[in-house]
């Protein structure tokens, strides 16, 4: 079924792809460049997100436990996400606000809403 809010989107305000240029998503990227994204699939600590063997609490959340809960993390933090991430933060650049969102919405899926969202 086609979805008639994106193919409208589309076709009155077609978007290019953040990062190549290219012909755009409803995610403002194209369907290679979010293929090759970073995507978060190692087994990290439940509190912090880092890498750990087997996803236990890594040494530092043991030692001096955060005032959180949990971590979830969707992307690693290097290129492109870092260089993206950056254009949000110090440019106001607002669609990767909008990416960003939709893909943490898309990846935690079924999860429970989290109190807070950095």
């Amino acid at each position: 079924m086609i979805d008639i809010r994106s193919y409208f989107k589309q076709a009155l305000l077609p978007q290019n792809c953040l990062l190549c240029g290219g012909s755009a998503t409803d995610l403002a990227l194209c369907q290679h460049c979010l293929h090759d994204l970073p995507w978060h699939s190692a087994t990290s600590c439940p509190l912090c997100a880092l890498p750990t063997a087997g996803g236990e609490r890594c040494g530092a959340c043991l030692k001096h436990p955060p005032a959180f809960d949990a971590t979830r993390a969707i992307l690693e933090f290097q290129f492109p996400v870092s260089a993206i991430l950056r254009r949000y933060k110090y440019s106001g650049f607002l669609a990767v606000a909008d990416l960003m969102g939709t893909l943490l919405a898309e990846q935690r899926q079924g999860e429970p809403r989290p109190d807070v969202v950095i």
